[in-house]
């Protein structure tokens, strides 16, 4: 059997460098990252607008993980 160490090696440095880019790295087109887009989103499609009532932060980003794949496992909303 050949070592697996450089096979593992390029695969991990190929695998970081793809979620570098679709999650930490802020987008050319409209300079925000990933996470806050998905905030935005759904701060959009509740209706958090400015000429609407206050409401604390957290309702937008409560909304925002309904949305995410990794959320809490087995927590209802």
């Amino acid at each position: 059997m050949s070592d697996l160490s450089p096979i593992i090696e390029e695969s991990f440095q190929q695998y970081s460098g793809a979620v570098l880019q679709s999650r930490a790295l802020v987008d050319v087109r409209d300079c925000i990252k990933p996470s806050a887009r998905q905030i935005f989103y759904c701060m959009e499609t509740d209706k958090f607008t400015h000429d609407k009532p206050f409401r604390k932060t957290l309702k937008a980003v409560g909304s925002a993980m309904r949305m995410y794949i990794h959320g809490k496992v087995g927590c209802r909303v």
